[in-house]
């Protein structure tokens, strides 16, 4: 079996690129999502701080951002960079276990509301933030178990290996 994935690109953003267009459709639609939600997100709390930020946050909660911006990191870094993270680390079970742990904590910081609204727009909550909380999370994960993608970093994990 030949393994497609060459890493004897210069730069960065070429191997990106290529990497990138090797890359299953599932986990090219994850990095836009999670790029797409975390540019969003970094744009509404630096220039809308005031007005759309904090009406966003009951239907988004606190804390969103992060698997999002993990995500992002973790696919750029594991297509595009030979030396930064660990080739232990180089898996897309490092994201669903830190999908996982947010969800733990999301799901618990939902049941412990007690259906009380406040006026502190970080402490609001609306019935509708599981759906970004815990429902989107819980697909990304289903979406992230593709054995596409296992496959795809499986032959990634034997490129760096072959370096």
């Amino acid at each position: 079996m030949t393994n497609l994935i060459d890493l004897n690109y210069s730069t960065y953003w070429q191997r990106f690129r290529h990497h990138f267009a090797l890359a299953p459709l599932e986990l090219q639609v994850l990095f836009v999502f999670s790029f797409i939600v975390t540019i969003i997100d970094l744009i509404v709390t630096l220039f809308f701080k005031s007005s759309v930020y904090e009406s966003l946050k009951p239907y988004v909660g606190n804390g969103t951002i992060m698997p999002y911006l993990f995500t992002c990191t973790l696919i750029a870094e594991s297509m595009a960079g030979k030396n930064f993270i660990h080739p232990s680390i180089r898996s897309i079970y490092t994201i669903i276990v830190f999908f996982l742990i947010t969800l733990i904590f999301k799901i618990i910081d939902y049941q412990d509301w007690d259906g009380e609204n406040y006026v502190n727009p970080y402490i609001m909550k609306n019935e509708w933030q599981p759906v970004w909380t815990i429902l989107i999370p819980c697909f990304w994960i289903v979406v992230m178990l593709s054995p596409r993608i296992k496959k795809y970093y499986q032959n990634l994990r034997v490129a760096y290996e072959n370096i």
